[in-house]
């Protein structure tokens, strides 16, 4: 019995780890409005944690579609793991940029990473049919 599954729950999943994402800028925007940041963005960056969280986001944000290189999807429940690890990853991005806002109390350092977060959804819809 191969029944074709709907396309109903990687859209859900999509949508809800965006929506997880809005969620998070949400709760920076309402914390940072006490925030005033040390320095310029330039100046932050240059903090080695913050440097390092920055970088970490960046290259999980390339790890994220190098997935197809190593893993396996030949069967349609190996592509959608595939795509639902691909998101999660993405949506990781944002949780890198989260923490560096936290430590240096600077909202633009989640601005960052937000916005690659929701490149990479961009870049990696649900697909068309059930894969």
């Amino acid at each position: 019995m191969n029944r074709t599954r709907p396309q109903a729950p990687l859209r859900l999943i999509y949508f809800a780890l965006i929506t997880s994402t809005f969620i998070y800028a949400g709760i920076v925007w309402s914390l940072s409005r006490a925030w005033t940041p040390a320095g310029t963005l330039e100046q932050e960056l240059q903090q080695p944690i913050i440097l390092i969280l920055m970088v970490l986001s960046m290259a999980t944000f390339a790890f994220s579609f190098s997935l197809g290189a190593w893993m396996n999807a030949e069967t349609p429940e190996r592509q959608r793991l595939r795509i639902v690890v691909r998101w999660a990853i993405i949506e990781s991005v944002t949780i890198y940029a989260l923490m560096a806002a936290f430590i240096a109390r600077d909202w633009r350092l989640f601005a960052i990473g937000w916005v690659l977060t929701l490149v990479g959804f961009v870049l990696a819809p649900p697909p068309g049919r059930e894969a």
